[in-house]
Parts: C-alpha cells; structure tokens; sequence
C-alpha cells in the first residue's frame, strides 16, 4: 500500500463566505458564475477552514445534494477499483461493509463491530488501552523513537468512558523499550496496548500508548500504521479513526486485502471497513466521500431534504434540508484548473496568461499533490507544467522565472541537454501512474493545468534576460 499524504488532506480550494440568502439552486449558480462552485469539503481539514471562512452562526449551503443513485465509496476518498464481495450486494438498506474471513458482505451500519482504523502519514500514535497497534514500513525496518504508556490529560482517549477513569493525570511511564524489543529492526510488528503487556502506572484508570517511530534505510512515506479496536458503529467507527488516526481503512488491492485478513487473523470475526453506499453527490462531481452529519442525519423528512445545510455552531454538523429553504453559503475556488485542450506549450502559456493567471509551477510535495488531484481527468497521457529548459544557462526554470527548488522527475529523463540545436523542451507531468514529470519538445499538444492565484509561487527568482 502506498502512503502519502492524503490528497484530501492537501486541498487547493478557497473558500468564499456568500452572506446572501439564496436557494441551494440559486446559491450553486451564483457560485459557477462567480467562483468555481458550491463548496465541497473533503476532510476534517477544510470543515475547520470552512468555520473560519463563515465566522457566524448561520446556516450554510455546500455543495451536496442527494440523487437518485447509489454508490459505493472509501471513507478515505479513495477511488472505488477493487472489490471483493462474497456475495454480489443487493439493493437494500445494508449500505455499509465488513471483512470477513477475507471477503467482504454487506452490513447495517448500526451494528457494533470491530474496526479497523489507517494511521497514514503521521509516525506519532495514540492507541487507547485494549486496542492492537500493527506497525509496518513498506522499505527499512522499524525503528521505535519513543513509548509512554498511562494518562497525561483527562481528554485523550475519553470517549465513552466514565469520569472517574479520566481523573488521573500525569501517570505516563516510558515504555520505549518494551516497544523496541518487540518491534525494532522488524518490517512489521503488533502488540496489544495492555496492563499485562506495559504494567499498570495508574491502576483504576483508562490509559493510552503514546508511540514515535520511524522506518530506518527507507525513503519518505514507507511507514503506515493499523490500529484494531472493539464494538462501534460504522459511524461511531469512522469518527473514532478520523478523531485518533486517518481514517477507516480502505483496501485498493488484493495485497491489501490479504494484509487485512492477517490483521483479523481470524475467520470467524467481521470487521468494519472504511466502504459505504450513499446517495449523495457533490455539486462539482468530485469525488471525495467525506460527509460529517449530525447524529441521525441525514433524516429526509417528508422525503424532500435533499440538499446540504451546515449549522456553524460549536459542533459544525451538516444536516438535510429541502433545497427551496433560503440561506446563506459557501462557494470554493480552484487554486488550479486543468484545461482539457490540446495546445503546444508555448500556446498553453498564452491561453493561461489570457484567461487565468499562469502555467502552474510545482515548488513543493503540496503542489505537487494538488496536480496530482487535477490530472485525474485529463484526455492526454501528459499535461503540460510551467517548466522549460533555459538553454543559455543550461538549467530547468518555471515560466515566472522561479527556479527549480523541489522535483519530481520519472527515472531515466534526461535532465541535463548537452545540445540544444534542437527543438525546445518543456515539462509535463504524466497523468497515470505516479505522477512523475517528463521532458517533451515544446510542439507536442497537451491537456495543461493554469494556476488562478498570483501568490501561489514560493520558490526563488532568477532574473532571465
């Protein structure tokens, strides 16, 4: 399983408080005509950006509205390319999904199952007492940085628990070489975060593992980590993972389905996963499966709630409602745009300084991730970048003249021309695979991605004359 951070958690959308009311119709036109659209969230992220663009206490529109067709999706917003069912899933009020014994089935999601939450990017952990910590890296080996096991707050860890396990404070003891022993210089280790494992520092309380590591000899983003706990609802499950770790887990492949049923390791026992079935679709037609209603929403009362209001309150919830209700909202704006016409790159430049602002430049991971989520729709096999090779001074250096302060370059690309007789090159990013940029001459037509925003550029100038 590849791990990276999360596209989700790297949005490139603005958010732009409308304090007019308006039908979700009205409010979504007023959005395309003026911005990109209605306001689509993607994770606990942008909700927290979206309280800080609105500022009030009204209700908002974002861009979700229920339909007519139902699909299955990865709570993690990941696409929907590998399925394992038991049995072909049928079209009732089931909408969730479980492993067991290695395939998947159909599920109510108000039955109290295991779970099994992603711990993606972060290599800090906070595993409550009874759950099993799975350590892996993908390259290297493990190396455990540091372990403390008991209780330093009344907040961690607290949900559902009785005031007086929460009381004690400051009764962490360090652990870092229980955990070491059995994890260190593996590819993969578990354990489970217990008394009988640990000793107990503060007895007659709920207590946590705190745990850093790292993947020793291993490029970035090799480490991921699992986390398996007891008894929730699939939503009481997804709003333990994304308060604690990442997510639920997703399985993108048979590998990771394999891997998860080692997790279970047992045949009998059915776990929840991070696939759900709903309704719903953003305005945009992206894809990201983040929804963060308010308990036993959505309730589509007299069958007419079909839109998304969120009520900017101290928990920010969303709730259904009918689409003819009048209120304020919430439109994004797409830091880039991927423009699916075929243009040389010098004629790309000029279509994006007409009608944006410029070909983008990627001077950082995040960018990079952002172009990453706008090629997924592109009609050609590369799309162009602001990157072009300046002969004179034989280096690569992006349209506004920054110079080339983070890379991406596939394996093999000639990066240094010796002779430069020849037609011009310029840099494209592929639009499968992984993402990575190649050097093309400049006539070849391309899909091309425009930046909207004159600030989005950090790196260094050099002044071309």
């Amino acid at each position: 399983m590849k791990t990276l951070c999360s596209l989700s958690e790297c949005s490139q959308r603005r958010y732009h408080y409308i304090n007019i009311n308006k039908t979700w119709t009205e409010a979504q036109r007023y959005c395309r005509e003026n911005y990109t659209d209605l306001a689509t969230v993607n994770n606990i992220n942008d909700m927290n950006e979206l309280k800080k663009t609105v500022n009030n206490n009204q209700k908002v529109w974002i861009g979700l509205k229920r339909t007519d067709v139902y699909k299955w999706k990865w709570s993690l917003g990941d696409p929907v390319k590998y399925l394992n069912w038991e049995t072909e899933p049928s079209n009732d009020t089931n909408n969730c999904a479980v492993m067991r014994n290695g395939t998947w089935l159909q599920q109510g999601c108000n039955v109290n199952m295991s779970l099994i939450c992603y711990n993606g990017a972060s290599k800090d952990l906070i595993i409550c007492q009874a759950q099993t910590l799975i350590l892996s890296c993908d390259e290297g080996t493990l190396q455990i940085l540091s372990a403390n096991y008991g209780r330093i707050d009344a907040q961690t860890c607290s949900t559902g628990r009785p005031h007086e396990q929460l009381l004690k404070e400051r009764c962490s003891q360090n652990r870092s070489l229980t955990v070491a022993t059995l994890c260190d210089g593996q590819k993969s280790c578990s354990l489970v975060v217990s008394d009988a494992v640990f000793t107990n520092p503060c007895p007659a309380y709920y207590k946590y593992l705190t745990v850093s590591y790292e993947c020793v000899a291993a490029p970035p983003n090799s480490s991921k980590a699992y986390i398996t706990d007891p008894y929730k609802t699939w939503r009481e499950a997804q709003s333990f993972c994304r308060q604690y770790h990442t997510d639920l887990i997703s399985v993108r492949n048979q590998t990771d389905n394999q891997l998860i049923h080692n997790i279970i390791n047992d045949t009998e026992t059915s776990v929840w996963i991070g696939l759900f079935r709903d309704s719903w679709e953003w305005s945009d037609n992206t894809d990201s499966a983040f929804r963060y209603w308010s308990s036993g929403e959505p309730g589509h009362f007299g069958g007419s709630e079909d839109c998304t209001e969120v009520r900017m309150n101290d928990q920010v919830q969303w709730y259904d409602a009918r689409c003819s209700n009048s209120n304020t909202f919430v439109c994004h704006e797409n830091e880039l745009v991927l423009i699916q016409k075929n243009l040389s790159w010098t004629e790309a430049v000029r279509y994006c300084r007409e009608n944006h602002v410029d070909l983008v430049s990627v001077d950082s991971e995040k960018i990079q991730l952002w172009v990453t989520a706008a090629v997924h729709e592109a009609s050609t096999a590369e799309v162009w970048l602001g990157l072009h090779y300046y002969c004179l001074m034989n280096l690569w250096i992006w349209v506004r003249g920054e110079v080339v302060c983070y890379q991406n370059w596939a394996p093999g690309v000639q990066i240094q021309l010796k002779d430069c007789s020849g037609e011009h090159r310029a840099g494209a990013v592929q639009s499968g695979g992984d993402h990575m940029w190649i050097s093309l001459p400049r006539s070849h037509k391309l899909n091309f991605i425009c930046t909207t925003n004159k600030e989005l550029c950090h790196c260094l100038s050099l002044s071309v004359m």
